[in-house]
């Protein structure tokens, strides 16, 4: 049995999204959906009961918006969310979050899909390597993430990776990423002459002959292709 939490359309203003057990009881029987909210909703913050007996039972969580609308969640992201440990997808691009991504997180070892684009984010990556079934990752347009790639080029399930736009992410990138469908364009990550022209995005990277177009991208089973 699947178990969603997703945000409803109709919050009022300054609202605290409250993630309790009665929640989850109530989106046990929820479909699998985006939630596209406008700029109506404004201010909403999120906070999880960490008592909530269910927590170990939510494997998708999605709160996002389109490329045109941002949506209004905001704040940090909660450490509480390193208890769902059944999460496969945790999809929350497009909204204003801030603060560091907790480390928390690093024991969601069933997390398949990692979707934090365009938001506020700041300081360092978390240990990516230790989530070992991630197939898809995007933590682009951050401007305040700072680290390295090493941790995402130790991952052998990877299909895709989107870390552009972030100037403090640095160091070299894994000659692993180069057969993966990868961006880390208008970051500060540098790469060895030896490794294939284009890799990851980077315009100045490598002197060797382009790799192959890499294997598709796959969404795992979170949003089945």
């Amino acid at each position: 049995m699947k178990f969603i939490v997703a945000l409803a359309l109709f919050l009022p203003l300054c609202a605290t999204l409250d993630v309790t057990a009665r929640r989850y009881v109530l989106a046990e029987n929820a479909s699998k959906f985006y939630t596209e909210l406008d700029n109506r909703h404004e201010n909403v913050t999120l906070s999880i009961d960490p008592h909530a007996t269910a927590l170990v039972l939510i494997d998708v969580w999605v709160y996002t918006s389109n490329d045109r609308t941002p949506s209004s969640l905001h704040g940090p992201i909660p450490k509480e969310m390193g208890k769902l440990k059944a999460l496969k997808c945790m999809y929350f691009s497009h909204n204003n979050l801030n603060g560091s991504i907790p480390k928390e997180l690093e024991g969601l070892t069933e997390l398949q899909v990692f979707l934090m684009r365009c938001n506020q984010l700041s300081g360092e990556l978390i240990d990516f390597s230790k989530l070992t079934k991630l197939r898809n990752v995007w933590f682009d347009t951050n401007a305040g993430l700072t680290g390295a790639l090493d941790g995402l080029g130790q991952l052998q399930g990877l299909t895709f990776l989107q870390a552009s736009h972030n100037p403090g992410i640095g160091g070299p990138v894994p000659a692993s990423l180069c057969g993966v469908d990868c961006d880390a364009a208008a970051t500060g990550v540098t790469c060895a002459d030896e490794l294939p022209q284009g890799c990851c995005g980077i315009s100045s990277c490598g002197k060797a002959p382009a790799a192959p177009p890499p294997p598709p991208s796959t969404m795992g089973e979170c949003f089945p292709q």
